[in-house]
């Protein structure tokens, strides 16, 4: 499925939007994270969730980003660069090509009215730990009823391309074990394609092997061949020779 990102973040993303509280009620989920190999103040967070979370239900999502990342990725150059006038899901990409899942909580009201609404992002790959992580966090938007995951996401000249899964209703975040169960497909997939061309690449060898030991066996056999032939051939002229 093609999202066109830009166009729908500028204007989506820019709303002020009430966000999922937390369990005292006082804070509201704008942004988790779900790291993957890429440290976070210095430190191996693969597997870890952090939870972007703030008492001003009016504060856009890229403001809560940029501040978190201004304090706890200084030395990544990367995500530096990244400005409060980004599109909010530019900076989220930019998090998955580090290798980190990022979830945007795009309406999410209180717990109380039984809604929640979040979109994910996906890295190129998900680590174990990661794998892990995501059904932790999965049991903490058990109640919402529309989760949406964009996985092969490319980015081109501002458009964003993804493909997309989305789960509705009362158990939506199921859409989460469709998409691990389709990750895990996906890995079979393409290790049993290695397996394929490292077999065959090992057939072919062989068979290069096997096809130039006879091409020398023969022409070692002709090489004898001939020198018998040319003693015989010899000795009939000498023999002559003698003869005469």
């Amino acid at each position: 499925m093609t999202i066109f990102w830009f166009w729908y973040g500028m204007f989506f993303f820019t709303e002020p939007l009430k966000m999922t509280y937390n369990e005292d009620g006082d804070r509201m989920l704008k942004i988790a994270i779900i790291h993957g190999p890429n440290p976070m103040d210095g430190k191996d967070m693969d597997g870890e969730i952090t939870r972007l979370e703030t008492e001003d239900e009016h504060e856009q999502h890229i403001v809560t980003l940029v501040d978190f990342l201004r304090r706890h990725y200084k030395d990544d150059q990367n995500l530096q660069q990244l400005k409060m006038t980004h599109p909010i899901q530019t900076a989220c990409y930019v998090f998955t090509r580090l290798g980190d899942v990022v979830f945007i909580d795009t309406t999410g009201a209180n717990p109380k009215s039984h809604v929640g609404i979040g979109t994910f992002m996906m890295p190129e790959e998900l680590t174990e730990k990661q794998k892990v992580g995501l059904k932790k966090f999965q049991n903490q938007i058990a109640d919402y009823n529309d989760v949406r995951i964009d996985y092969d996401i490319q980015y081109d000249e501002g458009f964003f391309d993804s493909q997309t899964l989305r789960g509705t209703g009362k158990n939506a975040v199921s859409v989460i074990d469709r998409y691990l169960e389709k990750v895990a497909t996906s890995k079979k997939m393409k290790q049993f394609f290695i397996f394929l061309f490292v077999s065959l690449l090992g057939e072919t060898f062989l068979f290069c092997a096997a096809f130039s030991l006879y091409r020398i066996s023969v022409f070692v056999y002709n090489k004898r061949k001939m020198k018998v032939f040319k003693k015989y051939f010899l000795y009939c002229f000498m023999d002559r020779i003698i003869q005469r």
